[in-house]
């Protein structure tokens, strides 16, 4: 767990990028690979980690078997083993007044048999869609401390919420599709980093230096025209362009009024 000292993340130690972040694909954005393919793609497409949906986000949703000891857990390590990838989080557990120990303990065994650095609790990081959605500002985000700021979850999208949004024939893993539009956003149709309207690379220059990266823009109409491998390569090549665009701000206090987007939240 983060501290709350100043440190690695402190926000005001010059360039945010001024440290390479370690950069992963979220299971999300591939829900349909299973793990051990998602290892092996992660690495084919210069990914240096990966985030796993090891608990599911809501009924009906088939989970990956990866509990302790399973074939496809251990089949997971070997090819993190053999490729270097490594594993940023795994999720997702859902709080509510009845929720107990026992109902995510199976989650977190597996989250530590594959050295995950980061649970996923439903709501309590930062997501570039759902910061948008939730109608936070960068300048609050500028406040909190950068302990509290660990982890970035990275995607775009349109600037205004879409209604009447086409239900899709599936979702991966069994997910419903009779559902609101704002959960089938979420869940498929958001966009990759800097093909949306959304102040991504102002948000990342607006995070602690150096935190860990992660893409979750599940993208139903790539899903629908390309193979997995090649949505990865175009999901790492679009984060590149974004930290090349975080790099090349100007150093020093931001203005919110001066980006266009920005007077938009």
């Amino acid at each position: 767990m983060p501290t709350n000292s100043r440190g690695p993340n402190d926000r005001d130690s010059g360039d945010p990028m001024s440290r390479t972040p370690q950069v992963g694909i979220d299971h999300l954005t591939l829900l349909q690979v299973s793990p051990p393919e998602l290892v092996t793609i992660a690495s084919e497409t210069g990914f240096d980690a990966v985030g796993f949906r090891v608990g599911t986000a809501g009924p009906g949703e088939e989970p990956w078997p990866m509990a302790v000891g399973s074939p496809m857990l251990e089949e997971t390590l070997r090819r993190m083993e053999d490729t270097g990838v490594r594993v940023l989080d795994v999720e997702v557990i859902r709080l509510g007044p009845d929720t107990t120990r026992k109902d995510y303990q199976a989650l977190l065994e597996s989250g530590q048999r594959l050295g995950a650095r980061f649970i996923n609790v439903m709501g309590v990081l930062v997501d570039c869609l759902h910061f948008q959605r939730c109608g936070d500002n960068l300048n609050y985000l500028r406040s909190v401390d950068p302990a509290l700021l660990p982890i970035l979850q990275l995607c775009d999208a349109p600037l205004a919420q879409p209604t009447g949004l086409p239900r899709p024939r599936w979702l991966p893993r069994g997910q419903g599709t009779d559902i609101p539009d704002a959960q089938l956003e979420s869940r498929a149709m958001r966009l990759l980093p800097g093909d949306g309207e959304l102040p991504v690379v102002e948000l990342l220059a607006a995070m602690p230096a150096g935190i860990p990266i992660s893409v979750e823009a599940p993208v139903l109409s790539l899903w629908e025209t390309l193979p997995p491998v090649d949505i990865a390569r175009r999901a790492r090549q679009a984060v590149s362009r974004v930290l090349d665009k975080v790099s090349n701000l100007h150093s020093g206090p931001r203005n919110e009024q001066s980006n266009p987007k920005e007077r938009n939240q």
